[in-house]
């Protein structure tokens, strides 16, 4: 394979100069976090630029990376070198028991080969946190312009709008704890060929806090929930769902946020199938030393599908990570994750007729360096392997990478 040489040194003298990437302990904060619907702020112990109240956060990131299978084929397999350059911006306002904060950040990908595949994807979240003696009121919202796979069943780089707004207004009163929340997720296609899965969800909660211990609460929750998709009518529905559970602190060194109960999700076309069973999100984290730390969990549910006219599949999830601080600049990092998903309509592809089943296993190592609080330094290798009922879905792929970021 040819690969331009100036391109590379110039991108490699851009390694050596810049730094990378998102503080870890960080990162799998919000993973813990995020997967559950909560919500916190990019609080970190980084120090920032300030001025009164508020807090400025700048930074640029530099990955390069080898993938061994650009285009998750399941055989003609195509390597490349991709480039990817990420500024962006933290800004907090911190009004005493208030929080208002802004972030922004733009990933520029360059591809060494396949140059048709550069692209510019752009992130934007905004958050207010209010906090008073008895109430508080939660209000987020993301945008992504992007066309990335992360988080996606997609083998291709499809361009895509989504919209994520969350509200949520608690009060307290002795060891109760009462919240309403608003969530709606939008999504829209670049691409005609693609409209038919525009689609929304708008959802609207209650949760109900009982204060067992003062780190620890129990719960019961019910969301009901509208699904619109707006080039595909038979594929609206609806959904009600009811869950109870843990969260805060088990015992000393070990934390949970915990949700089981039964979901029932339905849709307008007679062919569409549903969901009607068992739902349940888990997290667990194990921190053994102040060094060693370990996450576990699992997620089972009803996922919407971008599969030809089949409405909604199963997941089944479970992920672990380990936590290792070797000295005190340097950190490794291992997750490893598997995940089956069932499409409950049967389709032919390729003259097999079936239900589709996916079995995905990843694993992604990382070893971080801090040379100093604001140049950090990181080298991973991540293997992804998906095995389908349908052949045509299998692909196997490697990549290796490194980082480097300059936080201010």
């Amino acid at each position: 394979m040819k690969f331009n040489s100036r391109k590379i040194i110039a991108n490699l003298l851009i390694l050596l100069c810049c730094t990378l990437t998102i503080n870890v302990g960080q990162a799998f904060a919000l993973k813990f976090v995020d997967d559950f619907g909560e919500k916190t702020g990019l609080k970190d112990a980084r120090k920032r630029l300030t001025a009164g109240p508020l807090k400025l956060h700048p930074y640029v990131v530099q990955q390069m990376s080898y993938d061994s299978n650009v285009f998750l084929e399941p055989n003609d397999r195509k390597d490349d070198v991709i480039w990817v350059t990420t500024p962006g911006i933290i800004a907090d306002l911190n009004l005493g028991d208030h929080l208002i904060e802004v972030d922004y950040r733009c990933d520029f990908e360059n591809f060494t080969k396949f140059s048709d595949q550069n692209d510019q994807n752009q992130y934007f979240k905004a958050l207010v946190d209010l906090s008073f003696p008895d109430w508080y009121v939660n209000a987020e919202h993301r945008l992504a312009q992007t066309s990335s796979r992360a988080g996606t069943t997609f083998t291709q780089r499809i361009g895509r709008l989504e919209n994520t707004t969350q509200t949520t207004i608690g009060y307290k009163w002795n060891q109760l704890q009462a919240e309403l929340d608003y969530h709606l997720f939008n999504r829209t296609f670049n691409s005609s060929t693609y409209k038919q899965w525009d689609y929304n969800v708008n959802r609207i909660g209650t949760t109900l806090f009982f204060e067992l211990t003062k780190k620890t609460q129990a719960f019961v929750e019910y969301a009901h929930g509208f699904i619109v998709y707006r080039n595909n009518r038979d594929r609206d529905g609806n959904f009600d769902r009811v869950r109870g559970g843990l969260k805060g602190q088990l015992l000393p060194r070990l934390t949970t946020i915990t949700k089981m109960g039964w979901e029932s999700r339905r849709y307008r076309g007679k062919n569409e199938a549903g969901f009607n069973g068992f739902s349940a999100e888990m997290a667990f984290r194990y921190a053994a030393t102040s060094r060693t730390a370990v996450e576990t969990g699992l997620y089972h549910g009803p996922e919407e599908a971008t599969f030809l006219d089949v409405a909604n599949y199963t997941e089944s999830r479970m992920f672990a990570r380990l936590e290792q601080k070797l000295w005190t600049s340097m950190l490794f990092t291992t997750d490893l994750s598997y995940a089956r998903q069932e499409y409950d309509q049967r389709t032919l592809i390729a003259g097999s007729w079936g239900k589709r089943v996916d079995d995905l296993f990843r694993i992604d190592t990382a070893l971080k360096y801090d040379f100093k609080e604001w140049w950090t330094f990181s080298v991973g290798y991540r293997f992804a392997f998906r095995n389908s009922k349908f052949d045509s879905f299998d692909y196997k792929d490697n990549v290796f990478y490194v980082n480097t970021g300059i936080h201010l």
